[in-house]
């Protein structure tokens, strides 16, 4: 996954955590880090969107800039949390499987 993608999923994650729900959109998730006084760079997006699926899913679509006047085109990641699943996985307490929908990739992330 791309460093700048899992920013964005790392924020939502620790979002997640405190609020106890997933980001309905990236104000949201701005005002919050913002608010705690960590410093939040997002200059290198083009374009990001946070759009709630489900309660459990998120939809992350981004472009990168590469060079001036260069960036990635759009892509799409779909963030689904395991946190209110009873039994925690290794004493994870965030399970997140991502999808990212550009490689069809699937990967799985567990924090504590």
């Amino acid at each position: 996954m791309e460093e700048p993608a899992m920013k964005v999923v790392l924020m939502a994650d620790f979002f997640q955590k405190v609020k106890k729900r997933l980001p309905e959109h990236l104000r949201e998730v701005k005002d919050f880090i913002s608010g705690l006084g960590y410093p939040l760079e997002l200059s290198e997006f083009r374009e990001l969107k946070l759009r709630p699926l489900s309660r459990n899913q998120l939809l992350i679509e981004y472009s990168v800039f590469t060079a001036e006047n260069e960036w990635t085109p759009s892509r799409k990641l779909e963030v689904t949390s395991f946190r209110d699943n009873p039994a925690r996985e290794r004493g994870a307490l965030t399970r997140l499987k991502l999808k990212d929908f550009d490689s069809a990739a699937v990967e799985e992330l567990q924090f504590s």
